[in-house]
């Protein structure tokens, strides 16, 4: 749990580049949007995560004594890492990510009529 300003928000992206971005606090899109991501946006991050040897990283990375620290969960190529606390070096990964999330041209979820 974070109690400053910690941006909150979950991204999913299926292998056709069709992506769910759900914002909840502290970031730009607050709710539900989706977008595409092209084929090479998607081959270079999972260039990003051969050469991070993801695939060796995977694991929880956590002390529940700990309280106040933003964490970051990440499925990817069917390896799943909590970072919490003293996880591995994924900044580079972490960093694209970021950069195509800003760079996507999100489409709010039409939200149902009552």
């Amino acid at each position: 749990m974070c109690f400053g300003p910690c941006p909150a928000f979950s991204l999913s992206v299926e292998a056709n580049g069709q992506a769910q971005y759900t914002g909840r606090a502290n970031v730009d899109w607050i709710g539900v949007h989706t977008g595409q991501w092209s084929e090479p946006n998607l081959s270079a991050l999972a260039q990003i995560a051969a050469d991070l040897r993801l695939d060796q990283k995977a694991g929880v990375y956590d002390n529940p004594l700990v309280t106040d620290l933003p964490s970051k969960r990440l499925s990817f190529g069917g390896h799943e890492v909590l970072d919490r606390i003293n996880g591995p070096d994924l900044d580079r990964l972490y960093v694209a990510l970021d950069s195509l999330i800003e760079a996507t041209a999100w489409t709010p979820e039409a939200k149902p009529e009552h």
